[in-house]
């Protein structure tokens, strides 16, 4: 599993960068003002407010089509609509599952856990991750917004990109074992920087050789340690 977050991970992974953005964005425009269910005159507002303002990570905007984009800007303004002067009701819920993986979204606020919801990252776990093998394996990078669903509310949007694994070398053999540029998926290759690929190295080569777990503290450039 292969989790990026740019808020607690920077310089970790290389940004994501969606060169057909703006194309994206138009063809958003259209099918919003066709389908009339944002007032005209509040449609490029609020598509800019999604694309610019909000925050998310543009491995969305690359993974979901324009039409799957409208609906969920759709969705997220009527969710806005329904919670206008209630407190910390707004609720987004949004799943799209396809042949290589899936994208899910759901509205949260940073640092509080709650037992309701959409249990995605279970979800995740149970239909994903647990049952991967190297035939069928799956990553996972997940991304908060960094903006807020709402200018009353704290809660921002979590993102999660699940992607089938596409291996370097899905069967390695011998030393290739150890060598992260064969096991690893092309698309977290391309995306680690050295320092990531490093610490992984390390850790790839204490699994082989233990039958236990595995822990490795590393020290971000604040100061503190992560696990």
């Amino acid at each position: 599993m292969t989790v990026a977050d740019p808020i607690s991970a920077q310089g970790d992974y290389t940004d994501n960068v969606y060169s057909g953005k703006q194309d994206h964005r138009a063809q958003v425009c259209t099918i919003l003002e066709q389908e009339n269910a944002i007032p005209q005159h509040l449609i490029d507002a609020e598509v800019n407010w999604f694309y610019d303002v909000l925050g998310l990570d543009d491995m969305y905007f690359m993974l979901e089509s324009p039409t799957a984009v409208a609906r969920h800007i759709t969705s997220l303004y009527g969710a806005q609509l329904t919670s206008a002067g209630q407190d910390n009701a707004i609720n987004v819920t949004f799943q799209n599952r396809h042949e290589s993986g899936a994208v899910f979204i759901h509205n949260s606020v940073p640092g509080m856990s709650k037992t309701e919801g959409p249990h995605f990252e279970q979800m995740i776990d149970a239909d994903y991750l647990d049952i991967s093998v190297p035939q069928k394996a799956y990553r996972v990078e997940s991304y908060r917004s960094r903006g807020k669903v709402s200018k009353s509310l704290d809660a921002s949007l979590r993102t999660y990109f699940v992607n089938a694994c596409d291996f370097v070398n899905a069967a390695p053999e011998g030393d290739a074992v150890h060598d992260i540029s064969q096991v690893s998926d092309r698309t977290f290759l391309a995306k680690a920087t050295p320092h990531v690929l490093d610490l992984y190295s390390g850790v790839i080569s204490k699994v082989l050789c233990r039958t236990g777990p595995v822990i490795v503290s590393d020290k971000l450039p604040s100061g503190a340690h992560r696990l």
